[in-house]
């Protein structure tokens, strides 16, 4: 249906939804995420920053959107020529308190750190 290119900090977002995985934002990577692909073989890829993705919109396309960051789309035609490669400008992220990457993860994802065992205690229902 679709494909997510994310950097690691855009990991832990839709790409993560679509069945990406989570990237480490120490890493130089680039994630390629299916969306809803309707195969096994066609599965997450990580490539190096460096690569330049090129996706080229093939008959017999229908209609297809392309969207960046989650804002306004834009509608594509045949033929039309996506290229996705790193920028020479780096932005700078503002943090306003210290949290460390696992401890975020574990906030954002709910990893609470209870265990399989707790679950099987519960009384059934």
């Amino acid at each position: 249906d679709g494909l997510v290119i994310s950097t690691p900090t855009g990991s832990t977002a839709y790409s993560l939804s679509a069945g990406g995985p989570v990237i480490h934002p120490s890493l130089d990577v680039i994630v390629l995420s299916p969306i809803c692909a309707h195969t096994l073989a066609v599965r997450p890829l990580i490539i190096s920053q460096t690569d330049e993705i090129k996706v080229i919109i093939e008959p017999p396309s229908d209609k297809v959107l392309l969207t960046v960051d989650g804002q306004i789309g834009f509608e594509l035609e045949k033929k039309d020529i996506i290229r996705v490669k790193k920028s020479s400008q780096e932005a700078t992220l503002i943090r306003l308190k210290e949290r460390f990457f696992f401890q975020r993860l574990q906030s954002k994802l709910g990893w609470t750190g209870i265990s399989y065992k707790t679950f099987r205690q519960t009384p059934e229902v």
